[in-house]
């Protein structure tokens, strides 16, 4: 599995947009999803795919959210946020 959350979280039905928030050492991934996905499957698929891109010990948190952050010049959905140095 690849890095980017899109495969891993597209082949969940239930969940309907993502965000993706860039940490220290991983991503801390909310979505907006119908009922109660498992992410369990799409946490380890991304935590892998950091670990063999050379992260150590990669942190990575999915949390489903009732609403998700949207651009006040567009509102759409910032999808990646990178952290802040």
């Amino acid at each position: 599995m690849d890095v980017h959350p899109r495969p891993a979280l597209g082949g969940i039905p239930e969940v309907t947009e993502y965000q993706v928030r860039q940490i220290a050492r991983g991503a801390g991934i909310v979505v907006q999803a119908i009922g109660g996905p498992n992410l369990a499957l799409a946490r380890d698929g991304i935590s892998a795919g950091l670990a063999r891109r050379g992260v150590s010990a990669p942190e990575v948190t999915i949390t489903v959210v009732d609403q998700l952050d949207r651009l006040p010049s567009t509102g759409k959905v910032a999808r990646f946020i990178a952290q802040a140095v």
